[in-house]
């Protein structure tokens, strides 16, 4: 994804239909955020720790299937995507990338498909009708309140989810993209009712994870 250049926005024409070849859930790392582990956990009915341990490397990416020759994504099953419902954001928006700038812009870029893609591009909508169809708005509004999080660690680290998910804890200190056990420990802490949601849970995850660097000074 380095090499896509993000010249693309909302209005510009665009279109895809997928012919479910499952091309592109082979030899790719996709990159995940707390929200993506989350709204996982919740489809697969477990907690975002087991979520981190069984599919995740260290909370940062999906994990592949290392023992299949085109390293297939640890959720594509025999019909496809076994979590399509809760897909991550790389995956809802592919053949595009996307990123959501600080302001809350969305830039968009295309990305090479597979040469045997049966995906079939045009130009008979627009890059926002395709993102909106993917159901890409809550993502955007937990990405900013990640990045803005980043920023303020990056003061700190060298990096921003490669230090969380790195971070030394101390005994008995949860992994700190463990959302429910971080967000538990907080409302705990604070006698907050247990959030329901997935974007409530992912907003007291800020929450607690900015009070932990206010802690540090």
């Amino acid at each position: 994804m380095s090499n896509v250049e993000f010249g693309l926005r909302r209005k510009s024409r665009f279109s895809y239909h997928c012919n479910r070849c499952n091309r592109c859930c082979h030899n790719k790392r996709i990159p995940i955020t707390p929200y993506d582990i989350v709204r996982l956990a919740r489809k697969l009915e477990i907690s975002t720790g087991e979520f981190i341990e069984r599919f995740t490397d260290e909370g940062i990416r999906l994990k592949v299937r290392m023992e299949d020759a085109n390293a297939a994504c640890v959720f594509l099953g025999p019909s496809g995507c076994t979590v399509h419902s809760d897909r991550p954001a790389p995956c809802r928006i592919y053949p595009l990338s996307w990123a959501t700038l600080y302001t809350g812009e969305d830039v968009f870029g295309f990305m090479e498909p597979d040469p045997e893609t049966e995906g079939v591009y045009g130009e008979d909508g627009t890059v926002g009708e395709f993102a909106d169809a993917q159901g890409l708005a809550d993502y955007g509004r937990t990405s900013i309140l990640y990045q803005r999080l980043f920023e303020e660690i990056a003061e700190r680290f060298e990096s921003t989810e490669e230090s969380l998910a790195g971070y030394e804890r101390a005994e008995g200190e949860p992994h700190l993209l463990d959302v429910d056990a971080v967000v538990a420990a907080h409302c705990v802490k604070h006698a907050l009712p247990a959030p329901t949601g997935a974007e409530e849970t992912v907003e007291l995850h800020v929450a607690a994870l900015r009070e932990w660097i206010a802690e540090m000074e």
